[in-house]
């Protein structure tokens, strides 16, 4: 059992009784009820009526339905509070996480201390905190809920445009078999392995995308040379930056090296160099650079190509916002590459930003800690 002295003290600990007077606390210390839960015990039913409050003077307990789990809270945090309010049903269980000492505020205790200013202070500030909570979480199920959604659109629309080209092309030349010129062979076999690789390369930003969201992809750091590393990201682009005639050149001084995730930072920078081939024109250039700020190394995509409104740039990293947009060229993309990109830039310690205007190119910033000196 806690000692009379111990519960003042701790009630003064808490946002709820800070500003309780202590004569208040010291009466209000004297009429708590102590319980001392094990792992598993549930002490409030989804479902159930009730006129208590509980602080949680040590371990752990989570605010849950089913296997939803909507929060935990720790010592110092209150729960049920809305008991002494209401009589409303419950809209979630609380379950011990671990061994769990509780003080427990009875209805008829807190009428007793209601009319007091002090008292009702802390409880009506709590109350304000769990409503701008409520806010907060409903914002962020809103958010996901459009992320859902635009996941299945992805999926609905992205991925069955070049499935349907697939099919088509297929369907013409099992149809027509012998009865074209070689020239309209070889322009549907080409148009049907851009779909082919256009539906590729979408299923494996979905694969990852999902995998990030679900926390099953993590990074694993490795000591990378950036100048190399930035090398072979150039010669895998310079193939599409060549058919479009654009100039892509890695001006870099000196090979810095970094700690991160080879896969994740080689993925997000052909990303970055793509996209930035995508929207230039020919005779355009892509032009890479490296420099030093402190501690941190800076690498940046400048592009000449078409640039961004405000709107545009706001929209680029958001998955709601997220839309194929064609390049100058016609091609294609998938929405999500450059989500993916900020994604796995973040993850490895980094950040991204980005400048541009209609009609006066892109920069793409990026920059990480430096693990030492190349």
């Amino acid at each position: 059992m806690m000692e009379l002295k111990e519960r003042i003290s701790f009630l003064k600990s808490t946002a709820i009784f800070e500003a309780t007077p202590d004569p208040v606390l010291d009466q209000l210390a004297r009429l708590l009820d102590e319980q001392q839960v094990d792992p598993g015990t549930v002490i409030i039913q989804k479902g159930e009526t009730g006129d208590a409050m509980f602080l949680i003077v040590n371990g752990c307990v989570k605010v849950h339905d089913g296997d939803h789990l909507f929060t935990t809270l720790r010592c110092g945090d209150s729960f049920g509070i809305y008991h002494l309010i209401d009589q409303a049903e419950r809209a979630a269980s609380v379950t011990a996480v671990e061994s769990t000492l509780l003080l427990c505020i009875a209805g008829n205790v807190f009428n007793q201390f209601i009319s007091d200013p002090g008292f009702t202070t802390g409880i009506l500030r709590t109350l304000v905190y769990r409503l701008r909570e409520m806010n907060r979480n409903e914002e962020k199920l809103a958010e996901l809920n459009a992320t859902k959604d635009k996941f299945f659109s992805i999926i609905a629309h992205d991925l069955r445009a070049p499935l349907t080209t697939i099919i088509s092309f297929s369907g013409m030349l099992k149809d027509t078999r012998g009865k074209l010129s070689e020239e309209k062979v070889n322009e549907l076999i080409n148009n049907q392995y851009d779909a082919s690789w256009s539906s590729l390369k979408l299923l494996d930003n979905l694969i990852k995308w999902a995998q990030v969201q679900t926390g099953r992809l993590i990074p694993k750091p490795t000591v990378l040379n950036l100048g190399e590393l930035v090398e072979d990201v150039v010669d895998f682009c310079l193939p599409s930056a060549e058919e479009k005639n654009i100039a892509l050149v890695a001006d870099f001084s000196y090979s810095p090296e970094l700690l991160a995730d080879q896969d994740m930072i080689r993925t997000a920078f052909v990303n970055l160099v793509n996209n930035a081939v995508k929207f230039t024109k020919s005779g355009g250039s892509v032009i890479l650079t490296c420099t030093m700020d402190h501690d941190r190394v800076i690498l940046s995509v400048q592009d000449t190509g078409v640039g961004m409104t405000n709107d545009q740039v706001e929209s680029l990293f958001r998955i709601d916002k997220a839309c194929s947009t064609e390049g100058t060229a016609h091609e294609q993309g998938t929405g999500l590459g450059l989500i993916l990109c900020k994604e796995f830039v973040e993850m490895n310690g980094g950040m991204i930003s980005v400048i541009s205007q209609p009609g006066s190119g892109t920069t793409f910033t990026v920059s990480f800690p430096v693990t030492k000196s190349g």
